[in-house]
């Protein structure tokens, strides 16, 4: 992405962004196993973008919000099952 900001174009765009900008670097790093986070769920707007997110991808997304810790303990569990599909798959 660069030195310069853009603006965000909404959560399923940026996340196709994302992936794409990913498979650009390394083709074999897009296909590991992966989540979305979706973050700063307090915000106005928030469920919609969830929604949207959830619906533009078969990936397990997890909503969390730093601020009230709300499904930090999930977010855990899908990084530990990340972790544990990549060293199962290099078995």
């Amino acid at each position: 992405m660069g030195r310069h900001t853009r603006l965000s174009q909404g959560p399923v765009q940026d996340l196709r962004a994302l992936q794409a900008e990913v498979a650009r670097y390394d083709a074999e790093l897009a296909r590991r196993p992966a989540v979305v986070v979706a973050t700063k769920m307090d915000l106005p707007g928030a469920t919609a973008g969830l929604r949207a997110l959830r619906g533009s991808t078969d990936l397990p997304v997890i909503p969390v919000c730093g601020r009230d810790g709300r499904n930090i303990s999930s977010l855990a569990e899908a990084v530990r099952w990340v972790l544990e599909a990549k060293a199962s798959k290099e078995e």
